[in-house]
């Protein structure tokens, strides 16, 4: 015999996996066809990104929709990132392959450097802090010249020892 239960638990997201005793044919609901998830590491080149966001790039899309200084009345939601790439990547094995797996992004690295002397409230520290908030692994080295050195380089070496 059951217990009653207090409150029933809510996913945030709808399940790729059937619920127990529910034929998929009769939900009309289409799940996943592997009980395996695919599961992905995001590698990410930070001070790319920033410089893509930031500047350096005259043909910013960003820039283009929101205008200049857009990083002051704007926010970027880094913690759905993951959740985008996921579904990216469902989609295209989708449509490339024709099959339905759950993309599972098991860890998300972000690579960047800056120099000592950059202000703690500059839009590149900040930048990263959310980054960090939103659950990245934020790997930071610090520049001894004026070129940035090293972060593809560690990125490699990280991928080669996840790979």
């Amino acid at each position: 015999r059951e217990r009653p239960r207090a409150c029933a638990l809510r996913a945030t997201l709808p399940s790729p996996f059937p619920p127990p005793g529910l034929p998929s044919a009769e939900s009309g609901l289409e799940y996943q066809a592997s009980a395996f998830p695919l599961r992905v590491m995001v590698f990410v080149d930070g001070s790319w990104l920033y410089y893509s966001f930031h500047g350096r790039r005259p043909n910013c899309p960003v820039q283009q929709r929101y205008g200049d200084g857009w990083a002051f009345s704007n926010s970027v939601a880094f913690d759905r990132l993951p959740y985008l790439i996921s579904q990216h990547i469902h989609q295209q094995l989708l449509r490339r392959y024709g099959t339905r797996r759950f993309v599972e992004i098991t860890r998300t690295m972000v690579f960047t450097s800056y120099r000592a002397d950059t202000h703690r409230r500059s839009l590149r520290m900040s930048m990263f802090r959310q980054m960090a908030a939103a659950g990245f692994e934020v790997h930071v080295r610090t520049t001894t010249g004026l070129q940035e050195k090293c972060i593809d380089i560690s990125l490699a070496v990280e991928m080669m020892h996840y790979a």
